[in-house]
Formats: structure tokens, sequence, C-alpha cells
């Protein structure tokens, strides 16, 4: 399972994460300096989670390791919701 955690008290910030099988244990992903916003919207068999953290798409390697942001087609935004089969 992949998904987003709010953490706002004081100050709003989102987590993109990842969990084990049935929903055991709870990795964070894309935690860099340069956001305060992520969250992840896609996995496929490999565990390769997609989402977005700030203005732009990532992807991860297998288990959710290895964080890459993706760039832009044109523009300033991107954003990756799935896999493609």
């Amino acid at each position: 399972m992949v998904g987003q955690v709010l953490d706002e008290p004081d100050y709003p910030v989102s987590y993109a994460f990842i969990t084990g099988v049935n929903g055991q244990g709870v990795t964070y992903l894309h935690r860099g300096d340069f956001t305060r916003h992520t969250s992840a919207s896609g996995i496929n068999n490999a565990e390769q989670v997609v989402g977005q953290t700030g203005t732009h798409a990532f992807i991860t390697g297998p288990a959710g390791e290895g964080e890459r942001e993706l760039d832009t087609l044109s523009g300033d935004y991107s954003e990756a919701s799935g896999f493609g089969h």
C-alpha cells in the first residue's frame, strides 16, 4: 500500500509512504529538504512507487528504495499517478 500522511500541528507537511505486506510497517519516501509535501499514488509488482514531491513527479526503485525525481515534459509541473501495463 502507498499513500500520504499529513502532519499539520503548526506547519503543514505531508509525507509519502509505502507499507510492507498486509500493511505492516511504514517507510516514508522522498523526504528531501527541497519540499514540504510528498504523496505516493501508485505501486507496481516490483514495489516501485510513483508520486509527487513539490512540483515534480518521482519514482523509486524496488521496495520503495532510491527515489529519483522526474523532470517535466514541458512547463513547470509533473505528477505520476500509476504505471503502464
